[in-house]
């Protein structure tokens, strides 16, 4: 199906007036999947071949994968448990997920699964979803050291720990690597200010953490392909309390 959508946008004439300017763009979607019930965390794999996705599939989501030229589902995961938040690696050979502990307030576990199934490998403990560097050496992931919530990066068999940052306590998602691998950005909510949202960034060098922006119901991020900024999502100025309008906005490194 193709859907064409008219964007307005400010330009201004030879006397600095307003004037609207209308540009016409066509979108066409591809149907991935026809599964009946959920399914999330989509991502697709650096050489644009693939997706990998969650669906949830006889109580627990399970990883699956499928060509974007077509073809049949392939489903990476089967065992009775949640497989959550995937990443691939940079040559799209493999791809890393998060399962949980028994217990939410431990740590779960980070794996690597290959793009073709196999038996899954354990890598590291982490309080949630984690990601690999574009260089292919090392995973970003959250540990509780010492009664403390730590940024960290563990080579990517597990070892080699180096503390990035000491955290705060709040609630913290979405880990991402900048093109450049100098900077891991994050979301950040915290426990008493009901739906807001921050995106920060953290220096891999010095430990440096900077708030981009503070939105509500910021929901999801994605670095520019120069690390000088990030496209994300949010709610803000949305009339409908619930579910909110969300948009999708630019915004540079500095905020």
């Amino acid at each position: 199906p193709r859907l064409e959508l008219d964007q307005w946008s400010d330009a201004r004439d030879d006397d600095g007036a307003a004037a609207a300017v209308r540009v016409a763009r066509d979108l066409e979607f591809q149907r991935i999947t026809d599964f009946v019930g959920l399914t999330e965390a989509p991502v697709v794999s650096p050489d644009g071949k693939m997706v990998a996705f969650i669906a949830l599939i006889g109580g627990h989501r399970q990883l699956w994968i499928r060509l974007l030229a077509g073809g049949t589902l392939l489903q990476l995961t089967r065992d009775e448990t949640d497989h959550l938040f995937p990443r691939w690696a940079p040559d799209s050979n493999t791809l890393i997920y998060y399962t949980p502990a028994a217990n939410q307030l431990e740590e779960g576990t980070i794996s690597e699964i290959g793009a073709l199934g196999g038996w899954p490998r354990p890598v590291a403990t982490a309080l949630g979803g984690a990601d690999i560097s574009h260089d292919g050496r090392r995973l970003a992931l959250l540990r509780a050291v010492d009664e403390e919530m730590m940024l960290v990066t563990v080579a990517r068999d597990g070892s080699n720990l180096e503390q990035v940052a000491r955290l705060p306590a709040a609630l913290y998602s979405s880990l991402r690597w900048s093109p450049d691998d100098r900077w891991i950005a994050f979301q950040r909510s915290n426990f008493s200010a009901g739906f807001e949202v921050a995106l920060e960034m953290v220096s891999v060098r010095d430990g440096v953490r900077r708030e981009i922006t503070r939105d509500s119901l910021l929901r999801g991020f994605s670095w520019l392909p120069d690390s000088s900024g990030f496209i994300y999502s949010s709610s803000r100025g949305s009339t409908m309390l619930y579910p909110p309008v969300c948009n999708l906005r630019r915004i540079g490194r500095d905020g």
